[in-house]
């Protein structure tokens, strides 16, 4: 019997560039369960369109797509619409679920 210690064990590696953006979408709920921040965006009449987004108040990016400047998580609100850019993880629950890296303010719907 063969024992594997877990540093022997392959590791899938993504290319550090690799991210993918949703773009335009509508925030419907941004909240704080006492550790961790989430934004919901997609069609509020659509589960199925609907993906949640774990923001990291240190690491995440937040800014406006105008001014560039960096906004608060405080600022992100209902009816927002924004770009999400998000890494090459995402959960197959519904709704679906991955890690904001940079979200671009665009405007109030």
């Amino acid at each position: 019997m063969q024992t594997y210690f877990i540093t022997e064990l392959p590791v899938q590696q993504y290319p550090e560039d690799e991210s993918f953006v949703m773009q335009n979408v509508q925030i419907l709920d941004v909240t704080f369960d006492g550790f961790n921040w989430t934004m919901t965006v997609g069609n509020l009449y659509n589960p199925l369109s609907q993906t949640l987004f774990i923001i990291n108040e240190s690491e995440t990016l937040i800014s406006h797509y105008m001014n560039k400047s960096r906004y608060e998580l405080y600022d992100l609100k209902p009816g927002m619409m924004v770009n999400v850019t998000y890494g090459p993880i995402m959960s197959k629950s519904i709704p679906f679920q991955a890690t904001a890296l940079h979200i671009e303010i665009l405007g109030i719907n």
